[in-house]
């Protein structure tokens, strides 16, 4: 059924070793013991368990979700298109150039949760729409964040294999690195490069959202059905 779609069949498998590795992180960091270790404490910038939970748990579900969607794309026979860098077109002449409008603003970049889930759980047509609305390589760039993979856990062959989908696939692993650096780089070093990263990111000087939330939905009832659906797919498998 996948022999007509190779890039789908690709990406499916890189995206397993993925899921596999979010799930046993996220299974182990649910346990009523769990502690944070000193690297995940510095790679998410906090040492509160529900915080860091809740971000491997958005990494989790959206990769679950584009696992799901790249099948659903196999079954139709319809692939993955690799990403082809477009080279510059051949300026026009000036009076050929078409008019624009001065006062367009550039399209301000989709903005993340600063906190994931700290009200209520993700929705599935939520968790589709995100999937469907960026690239199977900047998804998985995504996933990557939220799940802490690294090349010290995968080794170098895993990671190079996941760089080079991401780039091949509309993602770019540069900025990914370069995320991942940022995180584990000493305070005085990474927070210039963070300071530039928002200002050009900014689209206009709205307030900011206070960083932790007041009110955060209970973590047991967010993290309870799906440690027991992995729990079932574990045990059916």
């Amino acid at each position: 059924m996948f022999a007509a779609v190779p890039n789908i069949v690709h990406l499916i498998g890189v995206l397993h070793g993925i899921i596999l590795c979010g799930q046993a992180l996220f299974l182990k960091l649910v346990q009523p013991d769990a502690v944070p270790n000193e690297d995940l404490t510095r790679y998410y910038a906090t040492a509160e368990l529900p915080r860091i939970v809740r971000y491997v748990l958005r990494g989790v579900l959206r990769a679950e979700v584009l696992s799901i969607v790249l099948r659903e794309r196999a079954k139709r026979g319809v692939d993955a298109k690799e990403w082809v860098s477009r080279k510059p077109a051949n300026r026009k002449p000036p009076g050929e150039d078409k008019k624009r409008d001065p006062n367009r603003q550039p399209k301000p970049p989709r903005p993340e949760e600063e906190l994931p889930y700290a009200y209520a759980p993700p929705s599935r047509k939520a968790l589709f729409a995100w999937v469907r609305s960026r690239s199977p390589g900047a998804a998985l760039k995504a996933i990557c964040l939220d799940l802490a993979v690294l090349k010290d856990d995968l080794g170098p062959e895993k990671w190079q294999e996941i760089a080079r989908t991401i780039n091949r696939f509309g993602g770019n692993a540069v900025t990914l690195f370069q995320e991942i650096c940022e995180r584990w780089l000493p305070l005085s070093a990474a927070e210039p490069r963070k300071t530039q990263r928002r200002r050009n990111a900014e689209p206009s000087p709205e307030p900011a959202r206070p960083v932790m939330p007041r009110a955060l939905m209970p973590l047991r009832d967010l993290v309870e059905p799906l440690v027991q659906a992995l729990r079932r797919s574990r045990a059916a498998a």
